[in-house]
């Protein structure tokens, strides 16, 4: 609990990252159909994130939101002191 808290609070900003994966699997069924998933790996907690090769940047950035959760967090605790 408390190391969920402070991970929420102070987590992991994800600079370091991986080059791409790009996984292939067939699919379930007949036929030559393929599964290709692409991501990167931070190489500082592990976490994985979906990346989009034709844009060449993360599916979604993973700091924007954590950034924005916490801003609101502090300000929150700001108007109650």
């Amino acid at each position: 609990m408390l190391s969920s808290l402070v991970d929420w609070l102070f987590g992991c900003s994800h600079r370091h990252t991986s080059f791409p994966f790009t996984r292939r699997r067939a699919s379930e069924g007949r036929g030559p159909v393929f599964y290709t998933e692409t991501y990167v790996v931070c190489l500082d907690c592990g976490k994985r994130f979906d990346y989009d090769w034709a844009a060449m940047t993360l599916a979604k950035p993973p700091g924007v939101e954590a950034a924005r959760r916490r801003a609101a967090a502090f300000q929150r605790l700001a108007h109650h002191t």
